[in-house]
């Protein structure tokens, strides 16, 4: 949470540079991977952006439980996001990543 000037949930941004330079809001649960949320400046729904990379550089608004990783892995998903990502989708490598609309 390092230069953090936003708002973060509880059990949230556990990682390494994870909400770094935040200054958006991280709700409960979120975060919880290396880059993730990294330089976020958007809204992001509890129990989200659960993978390597998720959410960096996001200025939408994310849904809760979006931006996941799977089986098959997942990184950056929803990099770079500037829209408004539903709640329980985005799940996989890359899966919305400079996402404009959904």
């Amino acid at each position: 949470c390092y230069q953090n000037r936003g708002s973060i949930g509880d059990s949230s941004c556990h990682e390494h540079k994870a909400c770094y330079q935040n200054k958006g809001q991280v709700k409960s649960g979120s975060c919880d991977s290396m880059n993730s949320c990294f330089q976020n400046e958007g809204v992001v729904g509890n129990g989200s952006c659960k993978a390597d990379g998720a959410c960096n550089n996001n200025n939408g608004t994310i849904g809760n439980g979006s931006c996941m990783k799977t089986e098959n892995g997942g990184t950056n998903v929803c990099a770079y996001n500037r829209k408004r990502i539903s709640p329980d989708s985005c799940k996989g490598n890359g899966a919305c990543a400079e996402h404009e609309d959904n």
